[in-house]
């Protein structure tokens, strides 16, 4: 299986050089790991839209893989208002207790 890893963001903090944590990962399917505050930004700086994408994992509860989080989902919504297709559902992978946060 090939795949390829492309990094949003790899930094704690966000700065005007340093984009906080997120990670975008293309196989059969296409996946986000985290979504840190430019998670958006990054991806569109990618040439990507968000809504090619339905599997987002987040993997722990810092503010560095989260904050973007809201503006991402927000985002799915956004593009199907300008006519992108967007998936039907969004998986959320994480810690039920995480999720609830989020969602």
């Amino acid at each position: 299986m090939s795949f390829t890893i492309t990094t949003l963001g790899n930094c704690g903090n966000q700065t005007d050089t340093n984009e906080c944590v997120g990670f975008l990962i293309d196989t059969d399917e296409s996946f986000i790991i985290d979504a840190g505050p430019g998670v958006v930004r990054q991806i569109l700086k990618s040439n990507r839209h968000c809504s090619e994408f339905s599997h987002i994992f987040i993997t722990h509860s810092h503010g560095d893989h989260t904050c973007g989080f809201p503006y991402l989902i927000w985002n799915y919504f956004y593009e199907k208002l300008n006519g992108i297709t967007c998936p039907a559902e969004i998986n959320i992978y994480t810690f039920d207790f995480l999720k609830d946060g989020l969602i």
